[in-house]
């Protein structure tokens, strides 16, 4: 069936309406689609969704900048050297079992409730994925390519770039994304919890206290479509870009 990839998405939205028309569920608890699609024509028509799709997506990708630029240095690092890897496994398996969300109040104490603090989070915790990955990719080089390379006078650096780096790069694309999701995620949990004027967490926080249930649903509505949007895009780059196996 060409259209089969519509099935579930179907289902699931006969079920919620279902459920809302007949008052199965409280109107309290569940708006309808209609109540949900005006509410959401009602803030775009008022710029408050925009403004809060625009900070909430720099925050998420300044976040998710932060990771990577430090993600993949250390990475390519710790991935390269088994003695670096076998000193720092302790610690990268520690911070990366922490929950993010326990770091907040750390991150409010240094950096304030500023957007420093949201971005900082964001990068960190996602930092220690990327660091995880691009090490799993180096580690799983092909080692016929290295000693090849290195049979022809090939430098450190020249293996770094030209061989090593490359071949971890699908290894690199699967955390990358991972991270873009889980960034984005940490950040509508500090707009929702951590003072700030704008972004889909405050949004989705104020009309939860106001009990504006449909403008709820259409802010939450907004921010799964965002994930969709941002993950779409950096696959749709990563599958241009790392166009091989690396095998």
């Amino acid at each position: 069936m060409r259209f089969r990839f519509l099935v579930g998405p179907s289902a699931i939205l006969a079920l919620w309406a279902l459920l809302a028309y007949t008052h199965t569920v409280s109107p309290l608890l569940l708006a309808s689609p209609h109540e949900v699609l005006v509410a959401l024509a009602k803030l775009l028509g008022s710029g408050a969704l925009a403004s809060a799709l625009l900070a909430t997506t720099s925050r998420t990708l300044a976040g998710f900048a932060v990771s990577a630029v430090i993600g993949i240095p250390v990475g390519l690092v710790v991935g390269s050297s088994s003695a670096i890897r076998e000193e720092l496994r302790l610690v990268i398996d520690f911070c990366r079992s922490l929950p993010p969300t326990a770091l907040l109040p750390l991150f409010l104490f240094f950096f304030g409730v500023g957007d420093l603090a949201k971005i900082l989070l964001s990068g960190f915790s996602c930092a220690l994925i990327i660091v995880l990955g691009t090490s799993e990719g180096v580690i799983g080089c092909n080692q016929m390519r290295l000693k090849l390379a290195t049979a022809f006078g090939a430098s450190r650096w020249a293996l770094l770039f030209r061989v090593i780096f490359p071949e971890s790069l699908p290894s690199i694309a699967v955390a990358l994304r991972t991270c873009l999701s889980l960034s984005l995620i940490l950040v509508v949990v500090a707009e929702m919890y951590v003072g700030t004027g704008s972004g889909l967490g405050r949004m989705i926080a104020d009309s939860h206290l106001m009990h504006r249930t449909s403008e709820m649903y259409a802010t939450i509505a907004a921010a799964g479509l965002l994930g969709y949007a941002l993950n779409w895009g950096l696959r749709a780059v990563a599958v241009r870009v790392v166009h091989w196996s690396g095998k």
